[in-house]
């Protein structure tokens, strides 16, 4: 339907720019190679411009050729060629697919534009020379020193962060009455104008993101927050204002971060210590238990939020999650729900003390939100998460072991440059992703099975023939150790801390006993072999160095 009001409004304005207003048919090549060649990116093949002259010729026959080039504009936008980004490629032997210069085009367009290519990259795809390493890197510095980046450095960081929701999120009117729709829309702005600055005009890094003292706001915005001096504003009423002396500063005060991770009513420490332990530590966590009903703790006037969520998060079976996102949040306290500092909760004072859990270089306590910056700022987990999060954006695919060499290429080039963005997209950029496809193609055997001698079968625990072939793990200094974190009638949840405790480097895997049937895991792989469970790491925790731990958790039913 789209694809038919579109071509219904426009076919007549893109024929009078093809100096063609009366659709006749000698104008469709010249229609195809121009307004074609965008839609798709890339020119059409011979058989489908010959498609595009049938459907022009039927609906011309029995109409008009203005209605003529209508349908062929309908189909145009209707095209999987259109719809999706053809990464197809050339076989060029053993599962290798070489991208053609179009494709790659295409890539490296939307990687860092977020929309088609423009007429120099069309150009140099068309005349070969993109599939030169120099051209193509030429082409990735010109195409992240365009304005359009930062629209797509902005796009990226509203998902990563998740505040596409800001304008819509509920808010108690009568509790926030100063939360408007206009100040919504500022504090949208202000992270996208704020994010651009650092990262194209300030340091660059993503250590400065935590911990730039600065934001973009306008004169409304600066009064809601209360900060008292504020920049020379552009013609758009924002400016670049220092935030030294007061509370706000860092990517973790942004208004739209504050806001869009709270409860209608209130503060949340789940919301807020969610979007770190999500978003900026990749630990993905599993959904409450089958049955458990999911509910904030009731307002008690006598209680802070913090109260009220430690007697909380200290009920089974949710202790073993909130233990891991709670105290986080707790570290925002001194923001309420409305992204507005405080220094009373409930008339009470404001306890700010917090902490990440886990055996991690970011773990530990911390008192309030500056403290929980300048910890992310420094830790390797946040700087590999964040890689791992435009590798999932940047080529739109999620981890798997074909992409692990790909994950573990952008992390170490990212650790190595200190966390510079710029620097990042780049090196997407820059990847055989954008240039190679691997195929899994069977190889030709060789040996035929038949001319084998059968296997003598082994012998089972009781020495007798038969039986299944025990499990070759690698001889490895491990010591499990594991917690019950939350039990209930049906079933329970446990986290396993696995320590390297010999004196080499390991990719730890075990195999382990459990009671009853695992129903949720998380940071870990689980894989059935015959009776037993074998466990192993995910990409981000699989390594380990002697001394070093991991943590993963599971839920079971008994």
């Amino acid at each position: 339907k789209a694809a038919e009001e579109i071509a219904a409004q426009e076919v007549e304005a893109l024929l009078g720019v093809q100096g063609c207003p009366q659709g006749g048919k000698d104008c469709l090549d010249a229609f195809l190679e121009s307004i074609g060649f965008q839609i798709f990116r890339r020119p059409l093949t011979p058989s489908e411009k010959a498609s595009y002259h049938g459907i022009y010729d039927v609906i011309a026959a029995e109409g008009t050729g203005i209605e003529g080039f209508q349908w062929v504009l309908t189909a145009l936008l209707q095209s999987p060629h259109f719809l999706y980004r053809a990464e197809l490629g050339e076989h060029v032997g053993e599962g290798v697919y070489e991208l053609t210069a179009f494709e790659i085009a295409t890539q490296l367009s939307y990687l860092v534009w977020g929309t088609l290519p423009d007429a120099e990259l069309f150009a140099v795809a068309s005349s070969g020379d993109l599939l030169d390493p120099d051209v193509r890197e030429g082409q990735v510095q010109r195409l992240l020193a365009d304005p359009k980046a930062r629209g797509q450095l902005a796009h990226f960081s509203n998902q990563w962060l998740e505040v596409n929701q800001l304008a819509t999120v509920p808010k108690d009117a009568e509790m926030y009455p100063a939360f408007t729709p206009a100040i919504r829309a500022d504090m949208a702005e202000e992270l996208t104008r704020w994010v651009n600055h650092v990262v194209w005009e300030g340091g660059g890094s993503l250590s400065d993101l935590f911990l730039e003292p600065s934001t973009m706001v306008t004169a409304e915005l600066a009064a809601y927050y209360g900060l008292e001096a504020m920049g020379e504003p552009d013609s758009s009423g924002f400016a670049l204002t220092s935030t030294e002396g007061s509370p706000y500063g860092g990517v973790l005060t942004q208004g739209a971060v504050l806001a869009r991770h709270a409860f209608s009513n209130g503060s949340s420490p789940i919301h807020r210590g969610m979007v770190v332990r999500e978003r900026m530590l990749c630990h993905e966590l599993p959904p409450p238990p089958p049955g458990l009903v999911v509910e904030a703790p009731p307002v008690d006037p006598n209680l802070t939020t913090k109260e009220r969520f430690i007697a909380h998060s200290t009920v089974e079976p949710c202790k073993g999650c909130h233990d891991l996102i709670d105290p986080i949040g707790y570290g925002f306290e001194s923001f309420d729900g409305a992204a507005v500092f405080r220094e009373f909760d409930n008339g009470l004072p404001i306890d700010e003390k917090g902490e990440i859990v886990g055996p991690l270089s970011v773990g530990g306590e911390f008192e309030g939100i500056q403290e929980l910056q300048e910890k992310l700022a420094s830790s390797s987990e946040v700087h590999d998460c964040y890689s791992l999060q435009w590798f999932r954006y940047g080529y739109g695919l999620g981890e798997s072991q074909s992409t692990q060499c790909l994950e573990e290429d952008l992390r170490d080039k990212f650790s190595a440059s200190s966390g510079d963005i710029p620097g990042l997209i780049a090196d997407l950029g820059r990847s055989i992703h954008i240039t190679q496809r691997q195929d899994d193609v069977p190889l030709e055997p060789l040996y035929d099975p038949e001319d084998l001698e059968p296997l003598p079968e082994l012998p089972d625990e009781d020495g007798e023939e038969g039986g299944e072939e025990p499990l070759d793990l690698p001889e490895q200094e491990l010591t499990i150790d594991l917690t019950t974190d939350s039990q209930w009638d049906s079933g329970y949840c446990s986290t396993v801390t696995v320590t390297n405790s010999g004196d080499q480097s390991v990719t730890w895997k075990f195999t382990m006993e459990v009671e009853g049937e695992i129903t949720q895991i998380w940071n870990a792989i689980l894989t059935p072999v015959g009776e037993e469970l074998l466990f192993q790491g995910v990409d981000w925790n699989q390594n380990l160095e002697p001394g070093s731990s991991a943590q993963f958790g599971f839920c079971a039913s008994l």
